[in-house]
Order: structure tokens, then sequence, then C-alpha cells
């Protein structure tokens, strides 16, 4: 067994996280690659890990709910597959999950992946049989296989569409004794939805308490308490290709606990092209015309120190390192811009390289 060492002004509870630290896979390079965020800063582990609070910021069509569904596919998928194999919860705020866009992404994540083709044509995934020699006899064995897995994949995700704030609520809860001490991950898509509501409940019963805060301390509670890894979809405000400017509208202790910030924009668009994208199984390659993504992001553990130690809200803690309202200056806790596309298979990285020649054919905006 590996023994840490005790790094310069590392409490026992950031120790105990970097030792527990085992980073989610998401299959996004953003997610993957960017530094452990829920153990010290000083920690050369990657990825996003348990208690970990990843926000996704940017405005409408900027790719925030595809890149939640990614995220939730990979997590249901089986290990034999490369998945994560874990429970996911989904809550649905805003009523924009396409299940069957969650569908046709499953099918095309398992029916190409190698191990899978290989299973199949070799007796089945659930074994029991021999080599499929016959073509239709084949393509009705993978489609038996394919409808296997799918089934114990969304089985392993539960979505909840919440019509307020007290449902939101409940369902936390809820979710906080059912989940025990199994890793899993949560999704809250709309983070912000009941903003106005709430707003509208205070001013007109005179509550001295925001319902909004209350969920907002439910989920960080719910990271502190049980080994999950929470992604949250906000929306932002388009200022065109400059940048997308960030006005914190959530609880102070939301904001506290974000240990990432996703920042998310639609880039461009390429015409239909013969081709398949990068990396990509061509699904959606050559129909229509491709958006172009970019994803920075941003670690607060980084930028304003560990949570917990020197208070106040993220804008008075990351004044100092430049970090506040315009993203673009770059720095320490900023990763790079990360490019990719959209294909009916899932998201697909592009090289930077490729976005800026002539010879792709991208597109302004």
């Amino acid at each position: 067994m590996m023994a840490l060492s005790v790094q310069d002004d590392e409490t026992a509870l950031e120790l105990f996280r970097r030792a527990h630290h085992k980073p989610l896979l998401t299959g996004l390079a953003f997610f993957d690659e960017v530094p452990a965020g829920s153990g010290s800063s000083k920690t050369k582990d990657k990825g996003v890990g348990r208690g970990d609070v990843v926000e996704l910021y940017g405005p409408s069509g900027s790719g925030k709910s595809e890149v939640l569904i990614n995220v939730v596919a990979r997590c249901v998928m089986p290990a034999w597959l490369g998945g994560e194999e874990r429970p996911a919860v989904f809550f649905d705020n805003d009523g924009r999950l396409s299940i069957l866009r969650l569908e046709q992404l499953l099918k095309g994540k398992i029916s190409n992946n190698t191990t899978f083709q290989v299973k199949s044509a070799s007796g089945g995934v659930g074994g029991g049989g021999g080599t499929i020699h016959a073509s239709p006899s084949r393509l009705q064995q993978l489609q038996s296989d394919l409808e296997d897995v799918l089934i114990g994949c969304l089985r392993r995700l539960r979505v909840v569409r919440p019509a307020g704030l007290f449902e939101l609520l409940a369902a936390i809860e809820v979710l906080r004794f059912e989940l025990g001490h199994r890793p899993a991950v949560v999704v809250v898509d709309g983070m912000g939805s009941f903003f106005w509501q709430d707003k509208m409940a205070q001013s007109c019963g005179g509550e001295a308490v925001s319902m909004q805060g209350i969920v907002a301390k439910a989920l960080v509670r719910l990271t502190m308490e049980r080994p999950v890894v929470l992604f949250a979809a906000k929306n932002g405000k388009d200022l065109g290709d400059a940048a997308t400017e960030h006005r914190e509208y959530l609880p102070q202790i939301w904001q506290r606990a974000v240990t990432f910030r996703v920042l998310l924009q639609r880039r461009q668009k390429r015409p239909p092209s013969p081709r398949p994208p990068p990396q990509s199984s061509g699904g959606g390659g050559g129909g229509g015309a491709l958006s172009l993504f970019t994803a920075r992001v941003l670690s607060l553990r980084l930028a304003k120190g560990n949570y917990g130690g020197g208070g106040g809200s993220f804008k008075a803690a990351a004044a100092g390192a430049g970090r506040v309202g315009r993203y673009g200056a770059g720095g320490d806790g900023e990763s790079r811009p990360y490019f990719f596309v959209v294909t009916d298979d899932g998201i697909h990285d592009v090289p930077a390289a490729a976005t800026l020649g002539e010879g792709e054919g991208w597109e302004g905006r």
C-alpha cells in the first residue's frame, strides 16, 4: 500500500480527502484532465471526484444539457464497457431531459464499443450460445444484447421532475437516505429554474428565509455526507464571441461550495461534410451542419483557496486573481479552452489546431 506524505499547510481533512480521491471518468477531456478539486490544491490527482460540485455555466444553447446527458450515460454504463456502473439521479428542473436522446446516446456508445461487439459475436453478452454465423442471426443477437445492456443502464438512472423548490428539497432529503454510501452521480439541470418563484414568495409572504438557500444547503450537505459528485447547470448571459459574463444570483452557500465552474459557449458552425468529425463514428457528421462548442474550466479551489478558509463570496475571494465577471484572463486555476462537437453518439473532442485552419471549413457565428 502506497503511503501518503502530509504536505505543507495541509489539514487532516484534506489529507483524508486526497487519500480517498477516486476520479469519476466522464470521457470528457475538460473534466478528466483538470487538477482534482476535492482535496488539497497541491495534489497531482486529476479529474472530478467525491465531494466535488461542478457548475456548468453558459447561455441557452451552449451545450449544458448535452454535457450532463453525456456524463450520466458514462456513469450508468457497465464497467466492462468502460463505464462507471454507478447509480445516477437527474433532477430535471426545466423539463428538458430527452429520454429519446439519452437512449440514442447510450445505443451509440454501446454498439460502437469493441468489447460489446466481441462479446456479442462470441455468444451474447449474457453468455450461453455459440458463435453467430448467419448474418440475420447475428443482427438479431446484437439487437437483443443491445437492448439488455440498455435496460441495465436505464435501471441505474432515476429522473426527478420537481414542480417547485419544496418538491426539490423533499427529493434531495429522500435521496440522502436512499443512497447510503454507494458512490453516485447527482445532476441538477436548471439550478436557478425556481429563482423568481422564490423571489415572489419572499416578496408576497414576507419570508425572511430563501427556499433557494435551503435547497442549496441540502445539496451541499449531500456532497459532504455521501460519496457523490454533483453536476449542476446554470443559465448565463451571452455577450458574443468576446466573452460570457458570469453574474452570480445563487445563494452564498452555493458559491462557496462550487469546486469547478465550466464556462460553455457555442462558437461556430461547419457546413455539411461527407467525412465524420474527429473521433466520431460518423453519427450526425454527414447530415447537417455541426456546431463547435468551447469549454473553459475554472478551478475555484485554486482560485480562492480551500473550502471554508477565507469566507466571503467568490467575487470577494477571487478579486485579487482577476477572475471575476468576464472569463478570458487565464492564469492559475483556469484551464485552456477545450473544443468539441456533438454527434448522435455523444461529444467528441476537436483539436485546437483544427478550429483555426481554413481547410476545416469552420465559419463564424
